[in-house]
Formats: structure tokens, C-alpha cells, sequence
């Protein structure tokens, strides 16, 4: 039985790109008045014209390149004969949770009253917090280790029609202990990608097996938007907004006020200094890890270091006349910063990826499982930073080499004892 890549569902690449343009097009809509009044500061996208056209060149340049690959693979509903056993998923997943609590330990020790300080202001830990050598990489290690774990779970019990409950339970605590060093971190850029991850995996697993109709589509679309608002607002509260006023303002400050500094962006009100050096469109260059010990490619390519240009939007939004608390200017907003209108070109390849990844995870492949649920982040929260091109890639990279190679091995052991 064949897929059929003429139902567009909120989470592929096309459903996603639609929520993401959607919620563009609607802030713009947001009168004057009702935003001033909630941000405190004036609206520059109400109706703008030149960031409307941009965006819209930009989602249907991305929906052509998804559709272009799209077109070429339809992914089987079969059931798999050949899914791992579940002491074999717990091996790898076992590993990653190890080095994450080795990098707690690490983070502990730089930071002695950290679990202290969370509890009463965990404002300043976000300020205060000395990660250095502590394996920050472990956590997006983990994270996308249980999107890959949660899948080869949910197959197995599919294809066996049996319960297995230690790899249930072991996968629970995986995310938990994910979820809970995000926290207490106060990283939101990693908390996010592992609810909402797993939250994919669950659902695509379940459209793959045809459980998946169209009111629960939309139900499952408004359960994911009320877990990425509550984990906003947790974050915010954590931050230090505890008045209803202040939590309205994160809410409309991480959203809609994005797409207010993309109109000032193109409407040339805001002016990074970093503008056209690639540090927005291609920050993962900036910093490879582990490598970036040895050798600086970002230096070598001439990037600015990715702090100095964090810290340089702040002065340019506040310079614009806009709350420089807040500084995102929407994926597409950085990415026009880098390249102009080439940004266009930008996200016709990243819909070329994006329906890349999700044909693989489609069809149970690693790559597609680690892949496409930080890209389906990344898409549903254009709204936001960039997020595609941080250097974490380079950590998914790593872990599917390491978990394609993992199940070639398992595989051919079990072959070869059968």
C-alpha cells in the first residue's frame, strides 16, 4: 500500500510551511493599537508589503523544491520484518543517557548551587551558567537518540503485536532526563526540539500506519500548538515573568513581534553589523564540535564568532527603535540578512531536505529519524531563529553514522545466527 504525497498533513514539510506562513500572514493582521499596546513598542508589519512578498517568495520556493523530491518516493505502509529487538535499542540509547548525566555531573561541578538557584531564581542561572567542558553536545546526542529509540519501539511493538516494557520504560526516562537537563539549563532551543520531537514520532508512526484521520490531524495539530505555547510560557516564567503581562508579552515577543523585526529588517530600519558574512544563513560553519578544538573553520572562512553577532542584534533592534529584549527576525529574516533576495534559492533547497528527510523517516530509515523531527522543528518555528543552521547538525550527523553503523551490525549478528 502506497502513501499518497497528495494528502498534505500538518506535519510534513508542507504542512508545516503552511502552519509557519499562516501564522505570518495572521500577526501581520494584528492591528496597530492591540500590538503597541501588549509590546510597548510600534508595529512595522501591519500589512507591509515588501517582508508579505518576501515571505511568500520564500515558503512557495520551499514547497516547490519539497514537491520537486516529493514527486519521486512514495514510502511503503508494510510492516517491517526486520525491526531490532529492543535490548538491541536499548544499547545505544543506554550509552547516550550515560554521557548526559556524565555532562550533569560536569555542569554540577562548574556550577556547584545550580539545583539550588533554579529553584529560587532561575533567571540567573540562564545569566550566570558556566558550561565549560560540559559535554553540551550530550544532550541533542540524547534527544535525537530517543526519537530514533521511540521509533524502532513503537515498530516493534507493531510488527510483534506485543508490549515491550522495559524498552517503554527505559525510552520514558530518556526523554525525561532530556527534558529535565534542558530545564534545568534553561535552554529552551533544546527543550523544545525534544518534546516536540518526540511528539512527531508518535504521530508520523501513526499516519505511516494509516491511524491518522483527518479530525485527529487537527486535534493532533492543536495538542502540539498548546505543548509549544505551554513550554514557552514555562520558559518565560522560569526567565522571571511571573505577572500575566509580562507572560502575554514573551507569548507575542517569541512570535509575532519576529515577524514586526523582519519588516523593520527589510524595510531597512534594522541593520546588523554582521549582515552578508554567512553567520545567519550558515552559522553551523561558525563552529563544528570537536573540531573546533584543532582547527577553526569559521575563522578560516572569515565568520564572525556566533556570540559577537547575538550580541550585535540586540544593539541593532534597540537601535531601530523596537525592545531590544527581544531580537528574533524570523529564519527568514536572517537568512535575507546573509543573502538578499538569493534567500528565495535558500529555502527552495531547504524544501528539497526537508521532504528528503521526511521520505526517509517515512520509510524507518535512521537518517530520516534523526533528521527530519529537528528539521520539522525547525520549520514549525520559522517564527523564531534560523534554526536549521546551528551547528548542532553536526551532532545528528554523528549520531547517524554512529546508529546506521550500530543496526548494520545488529542486523548482520542476527543474520548470522539465524
Amino acid at each position: 500500500m502506497k502513501i499518497s504525497t497528495k494528502k498534505v498533513i500538518f506535519f510534513s514539510p508542507a504542512g508545516l510551511a503552511t502552519l509557519s506562513y499562516a501564522l505570518f500572514f495572521f500577526s501581520t493582521l494584528i492591528p496597530p493599537s492591540t500590538y503597541e499596546a501588549i509590546m510597548g513598542e510600534r508595529n512595522v508589519m501591519f500589512l507591509d508589503l515588501p517582508s508579505h512578498l518576501l515571505v511568500a517568495a520564500c515558503v512557495a520556493a520551499f514547497l516547490l523544491g519539497a514537491r520537486w523530491i516529493g514527486e519521486r518516493t512514495l514510502p511503503s505502509l508494510a510492516k517491517t520484518s526486520t525491526c531490532l529487538r529492543p535490548s538491541l535499542v536499548a544499547l545505544p540509547l543506554l550509552a547516550f543517557v550515560v554521557l548526559n548525566l556524565v555532562s550533569i555531573l560536569l555542569l554540577l561541578k562548574n556550577n556547584p548551587s545550580l539545583l539550588v538557584t533554579w529553584l529560587t531564581d532561575a533567571h540567573s542561572v540562564k545569566v550566570s551558567l558556566d558550561t565549560t567542558g560540559g559535554l553540551s553536545n550530550a544532550l541533542p546526542a540524547l534527544y535525537a537518540c530517543c526519537w530514533w529509540a521511540l521509533w524502532r519501539l513503537m515498530e516493534y511493538e507493531h510488527a510483534t503485536d506485543t508490549k515491550a516494557w522495559f524498552l517503554r520504560i527505559l525510552v520514558a526516562l530518556s526523554i525525561f532526563l532530556a527534558a529535565f537537563t534542558a530545564l534545568i539549563k534553561v535552554a529552551r532551543y533544546d527543550l523544545l526540539p525534544t518534546v516536540v520531537g518526540c511528539v512527531f514520532v508518535v504521530l508520523i508512526h501513526k499516519f505511516k500506519r494509516g491511524q491518522i484521520t483527518l479530525w485527529g490531524n487537527i486535534y493532533a495539530g492543536a495538542r502540539l500548538a498548546v505543548f509549544a505555547i505551554a513550554i514557552f510560557l514555562t520558559m518565560a516564567w522560569l526567565r522571571g515573568s511571573e505577572q500575566v503581562s509580562a507572560l502575554a508579552q514573551n507569548a507575542l515577543g517569541y512570535s509575532a513581534a519576529s515577524f514586526n523585526r523582519l519588516a523593520a529588517l527589510v524595510d531597512g530600519q534594522i541593520n546588523f553589523p554582521y549582515a552578508g558574512t554567512g553567520i545567519y544563513a550558515f552559522r553551523f560553519l561558525s563552529y563544528i564540535p570537536f573540531l573546533d578544538r584543532w582547527i577553526s573553520l569559521g575563522g578560516m572562512l572569515g565568520l564572525p564568532r556566533k556570540e559577537d553577532a547575538w550580541l550585535s542584534e540586540f544593539v541593532a533592534v534597540s537601535e531601530a527603535g523596537l525592545d531590544g529584549s527581544y531580537i528574533w527576525v524570523s529564519a527568514f529574516g536572517y537568512v535575507y540578512s546573509d543573502l538578499g533576495f538569493l534567500a528565495i534559492v535558500y529555502f527552495f533547497a531547504m524544501g528539497l531536505m526537508a521532504q528528503w528527510t521526511w521520505n526517509s523517516m517515512l520509510k524507518g530509515n535512521t537518517f530520516g529519524l534523526v533528521a527530519y523531527p529537528y528539521v520539522a522543528f525547525s520549520i514549525l518555528f520559522w517564527m523564531g531563529d534560523n534554526f536549521i543552521a546551528y551547528s548542532k547538525v553536526f551532532v545528528f550527523m554523528f549520531l547517524i553514522g554512529v546508529l546506521s553503523t550500530f543496526e548494520f551490525a545488529s542486523r548482520l549478528m542476527v543474520k548470522g545466527k539465524a
